[in-house]
């Protein structure tokens, strides 16, 4: 595959009226750090309604491990699939693990008669290593002042060409089928913009935090105004705290999803979890500061390219929007409002949807709901 070649299907730019009257949509699918995720939706009037929902923990074994050894994936999808009768067909949407994935926002000027795909390519053969032929790239148009102008800017999505052949051969060999692979910013935004669409389009800031690495992305009405990758993670925190205190990684992690952070007045006498969480709230408050001076960073940035605009909300995605009084927490620190983003709130509940109760951790399901929103909508312009 040539250069030009690659400049495709790493992440979809438009629905482009793919499926309209499609009446079962694909399988999302979230390969989460910890578990599994995957969504389904299907018309219902002049609606969706979720088909079938759930998560699964990998077997014994971490993701790597699982997607490493096609016998093991093969086996873990027939039995997700066995104990979900109601999901439909084999067809699923998805994406690369975030760490197999180099995004990039990009400034870059259009030579005379030269396409944007070459100049994208021209522009990252010099933050790629080694030959750009083992990648493939593919790029979001940000903004333009005029379809003319020759200075562009882009969001671009690099990853190595074994690892997407892998991923692809994975399903196959299980027998599901790939419709598209896509990045983050992309899902999530087909998810924001199909939950705000019959809403005026405020402008929102989404903080996606993972296990190593966090996602900071600006949605300016529809859109895409702003991706950027942050050092801020689970992981981070948790060493932090379990450095302060003397304890395990795991017992760590337990204070954080159960206690989460200070919640002042909604702690009804509950002295120990107040107690625990005004303490996991101050050893990991400098680490917050930290963030939220890199949130700000993008709010001076989201003003000058706005003329001065504000973002109304900030949503919580990822693990942190399952910790305990994390946004409100940030909110304090950031005086914009916070809230988590549900991804089931723009759907109706079918009847066995919610066997597992995936309501319990929002955190994977948004990724899969904007992965299994793809092909099945076409008015909401992602």
């Amino acid at each position: 595959m040539d250069q030009k070649q690659g400049l495709s299907g790493l992440f979809s730019r438009g629905l482009r009226g793919l499926a309209s009257q499609r009446r079962v949509g694909p399988i999302g699918i979230r390969l989460g750090y910890e578990q599994l995720s995957f969504l389904q939706l299907e018309q219902a009037g002049d609606g969706l309604k979720v088909r079938c929902a759930g998560a699964a923990d990998y077997p014994g074994m971490s993701r790597d491990n699982v997607t490493q050894s096609p016998a093991h994936f093969k086996t873990f999808l027939h039995d997700i699939a066995k104990r979900h009768s109601t999901l439909h067909g084999r067809t699923v949407v998805t994406g690369l693990p975030p760490e197999k994935i180099k995004l990039a926002m990009v400034n870059y000027r259009i030579k005379s008669g030269q396409s944007d795909d070459l100049a994208v390519v021209e522009h990252m053969k010099d933050r790629l290593a080694g030959n750009i032929n083992d990648w493939v790239i593919d790029y979001f148009p940000i903004r333009r002042a005029h379809l003319e102008a020759t200075d562009r800017s882009a969001l671009v999505a690099a990853a190595k060409r074994t690892d997407i052949i892998d991923l692809l051969e994975l399903f196959r060999l299980s027998g599901f089928e790939v419709e598209a692979l896509e990045i983050g910013p992309v899902a999530i935004r087909r998810l924001a913009s199909y939950l705000r669409s019959g809403q005026t389009f405020e402008n929102i800031l989404l903080l996606n935090v993972g296990q190593y690495k966090s996602y900071l992305t600006v949605l300016w009405g529809r859109r895409l105004l702003l991706d950027r990758e942050l050092d801020f993670g689970r992981k981070r925190l948790l060493q932090t705290l379990s450095e302060t205190l003397d304890l395990p990684a795991e017992s760590a992690a337990q204070l954080l999803s159960r206690f989460g952070f200070r919640r002042g007045a909604q702690i009804d006498d509950a002295t120990t979890e107040h107690n625990v969480s005004e303490t996991v709230t101050e050893i990991l408050k400098p680490e917050f500061l930290s963030l939220v001076e890199d949130i700000n960073k993008a709010l001076i940035y989201t003003a000058s390219e706005t003329r001065g605009g504000a973002v109304a909300y900030v949503y919580l995605l990822g693990c942190m929007a399952d910790w305990p009084g994390a946004g409100r927490f940030l909110g304090s620190l950031l005086s914009i409002p916070v809230a988590k983003l549900d991804p089931f709130s723009g759907f109706v509940a079918g009847g066995q949807s919610f066997g597992d109760n995936p309501r319990e951790h929002f955190s994977g399901f948004v990724m899969a709901a904007g992965h299994a929103l793809r092909g099945i909508i076409t008015h909401v312009g992602v």
